[in-house]
This record gives structure tokens, sequence and C-alpha cells, in this order.
């Protein structure tokens, strides 16, 4: 057990972990907030058992075997390890052994053997494969990447380093039975077998504390860490759209007079939901690989749409949740601490986004299917389309013809409205509002523009005008 001493130190460092972590989640709220609100508290404990049930996240990491094969080992063991870590850190604190069979042992030592390996693994893809779609672009997130990939192993290493000096130290800590069933902390056991009892008591000390002290860094990092999706995907995931795959697009009431525009102008505009997506994105790049415009060399990476917009709101809202005083008590400070300047320094659509990138989009939902985090790129895409189109009468030069055409002639071909109807005219099909006994017909054919105009779409509409005939269905058509 630890000293008097020791506990204090124990305590004061998961305080301040504690505190690093708490201002980390506050951060991250504090940024998330300034979006605008909507409704995904419905249905709540069927969205949290959803996500404790969800296997569609793991099927679409282990469609990739090599990536299933470093993702599975870390997420499982951590789930197997933590328990481990938690009891050594107890038992050492009170001298608390809460699972004493040998079995947990033997657990806990295979979920630190799959993390380790796990971590070791993504290294390799990252660095040594150089997996493209695994690229962030920016050093500062790359270093914290290899930080966790250090800590994370280090963690490990120092843990199987302390139960194997310990069973230097104390042979009747666990009979021969039991060693059978630690096999990570017994190799070590093996390989410093030389070591004299005493200075192995002292070298697991020492690595109790490395273990300890690699543990509470991990804890603390959300303060300083851009990558947040660990916290940040499972809430993700828990306010998912749930009724269909695709999410509806928010309906424009053309007649609110107040309103001043239609679209994303800037960040406050996209909801908080949008904005949660940008920091559960673990930037795997499953969404760029499967993007039909990005395979086509079109300047659209759903990645780093939802990067850059990440990046964007962290420059105009730093954030960090200031501690003041009201009446006696210490309350964190909730105000937005927006940076005027930065705002005012970049556009959001054009210098932040490109609004190539935007018109690339094809609307597929391929990077939705293929996000094991469920983030929604998509409607961001459409939303900024928006505000180009509606707000800013800005669009592509290709789509100047195609609305002209259509203000004019109510079809992008800018055929003549009146021969909308020529393709039909030797089917003898009924015209709404032209044939005499209109009001006898039972359904509407609703053909159009391609329907109607397009040689090799127009064949497709006379095939199913003689389908419906020879079907005897009572049909019109406009």
């Amino acid at each position: 057990m630890l000293s008097t001493t020791g506990i204090i130190v124990f305590i004061l460092l998961l305080a301040v972990a504690g505190y690093f972590c708490v201002m980390g989640l506050a951060k991250l709220y504090n940024r998330v907030r300034i979006g605008r609100p909507i409704d995904r508290s419905d249905r709540l404990m069927e969205r949290i058992m959803g996500f404790f049930g969800r296997q569609d996240c793991q099927r679409k990491i282990a469609r990739e075997p090599a990536a299933a094969l470093m993702h599975l080992p870390i997420l499982y063991g951590v789930i197997l390890f933590i328990l481990g870590a938690v009891h050594l850190a107890l038992e050492k604190l009170i001298g608390l052994v809460i699972f004493g069979s040998p079995y947990f042992y033997l657990i806990t030592e295979i979920g630190g053997i799959l993390l380790l390996f796990g971590m070791l693994y993504s290294a390799w893809r990252r660095y040594v494969q150089k997996i493209p779609r695994l690229d962030t672009g920016t050093w500062e997130e790359e270093r914290f990447i290899v930080f966790l990939i250090s800590d994370l192993c280090l963690i490990v290493v120092a843990f199987f380093l302390s139960y194997g000096f310990k069973l230097i130290a104390s042979p009747e800590y666990f009979d021969q039975w039991r060693l059978s069933m630690a096999p990570a902390s017994l190799l070590v056991a093996s390989l410093f077998n030389g070591v004299e009892p005493a200075m192995a008591g002292k070298l697991e000390l020492v690595f109790w504390w490395v273990h300890i002290l690699a543990a509470f860094t991990l804890i603390g990092i959300p303060r300083y860490s851009p990558l947040l999706h660990p916290a940040a995907a499972p809430l993700n995931i828990i306010f998912r759209y749930m009724d269909s795959k695709i999410e509806p697009m928010e309906k424009i009431d053309f007649e609110d007079e107040e309103r001043e525009t239609f679209g994303v102008n800037k960040l406050s505009d996209f909801t908080w939901k949008d904005l949660l997506d940008c920091y559960a994105c673990a930037e795997c790049g499953r969404c760029q690989d499967n993007c039909p415009a990005y395979l086509t060399d079109k300047p659209l990476s759903p990645k780093k749409l939802l990067a850059h917009i990440k990046e964007h709101l962290e420059e105009i809202v730093p954030g960090e949740p200031r501690i003041k005083m009201v009446d006696g008590h210490m309350v964190f400070d909730q105000q937005e601490q927006k940076s005027e300047d930065a705002e005012d320094a970049k556009k959001l659509l054009g210098e932040v986004i490109d609004e190539h990138a935007i018109w690339a989009c094809t609307t597929c939902r391929a990077c939705r299917e293929q996000c094991p985090n469920m983030n929604e790129h998509a409607n961001k895409i459409m939303q900024l389309r928006r505000a180009y189109v509606l707000d800013e009468s800005d669009f592509p030069a290709e789509a100047q013809l195609t609305f002209t055409n259509m203000e004019r002639n109510s079809n992008p071909w800018g055929i003549g409205w009146a021969d909308r109807a020529n393709w039909a005219a030797d089917l003898d099909v009924k015209i709404l509002g032209e044939a005499e006994d209109a009001e006898s017909v039972e359904y509407l054919f609703y053909v159009g523009c391609a329907g109607s105009f397009d040689d090799r779409i127009k064949k497709v509409s006379t095939a199913l005008v003689k389908v419906l005939k020879e079907a005897g269905v009572s049909f019109g058509i406009l």
C-alpha cells in the first residue's frame, strides 16, 4: 500500500487531471452550443440503448479488414484493460482486492495486449504504410496522435512492468496456478528474475507511478487536444437522426418576413449537431475514399470539409470557460468568447470552405453510409448551397442557363413549354385539363421534364404508358 504522502499526491494528481478533463469538455460544449437548436432528445432511452446495442459502427469498420484489425483490438482492449487499471490503483491505494479470481487477471492482460497491439499497428499504418486517407493535414493534430499512441502504450507497458516486478518482490502474491493467468506479467518476471526482491519492490512502485501519471495525462488531455472524437463520437451516435438513413433538410418558410438568411453563412447558422459532427469525426477518411466527387479528382473531401469547419470554429470561439466568483461561489462563466477579428477575417463561404467543393457534391450520401460515427455531411453542403443561391445569388456559371430555361420554359433544356406533351401525341393519352372526360381519370402519371424532353428518357415514358394501357389503368398526364 502507499504511504499517506503517496495517497495525498495521488489525490492531488487526480484532482488536476479531473479539472483539465472538465475544462476540456466545457470547451467542447461552449463551441458546439453556438449552433442553432435542434431537437434530438426525443426517444432518449431508445437512443441510449441503441448506442450500446448498435452494430452498424463496427460493421462499417469491419468492411476494411486491415482497419478492423487495428480498431477492434483498441476498442475491446480499452474496455477490458481499464478494469484492471482501476483495480491496480485501488489495490495499491487501500489494499482493496475486488476481483481475486485469476481469470480476472487473464482478462485484464488480454485487454492490455490487445490495446498495445492495436496502438502499435495504428502507428505502423499511419507512419510506415502511410495510408493516404489517414492524413490529418496539420502537424498540430499529428503530434497529438503521436503523443496519444505513445501515452497509451506507456500505460499498458508500465502496468505489465509493475505487476511483473510485484511477482518478483512478493512470490507469494500469486501461486503457480494464478501465474499462468497473467502471461504478460509473468513474462516480465521471467525476464528480470535476477533482480533482488527489495529492488523489485522499488521498481514496482516506480512503474506504478509511471502508469498512474500516464493515465492521468490521458484523462486531462481534452483541455489541449483538438482530437476529441472519443468523447464526441458516442454523443454523436446517441443524437443521430433515427427515422431513416437520410436526414431531412430543414423546411424554409418563405413567408417569414423576419427571416434574413436561408442557408448557412456563418458557423452559428449550423445546428449544434452539425458542429458536434466536426468533433466526432475521427478523420479516418472512409467518407473521402468512398466519395465519387473525390475519386474523380473533384475538389471535395467530406473529411476535410468537417476539419475546416472545426478549425474555423476554434479560431472564433476559443471556448475556454472562465472561472469567476458569484455570491461567494466559484462558477464557470459560460459567456461566448468570440473573436470578432477572426470572424471578420475569414468568410465561411469561399475562404474557409472552397465554393467549388460545395458544388462538386452529388448528394449520394456515401459519406454518411461509410461513417462509423454517424456524421451528416450532405446536409451541411446543401445548407451552404442554399446560402450561395438564396442569400447571395451566386452559383456556378453552368447553372445559369439551366435556371434561365426553367424560369422561361419550366424545363432545364429550354424547350418550349407547349411541347411538353408531344412525346405522347400518338399514344392516345388523356391530358388533364384538356380531355373532356379528364375528371374520370383515376391516376396521374407525372412524367416530369426528363420524361417529356430527353430523347432517351422519352422511351421510358412511352414504354410505361404501354404497360399502363395493357394493365387497364385509368390515367392521364399534365
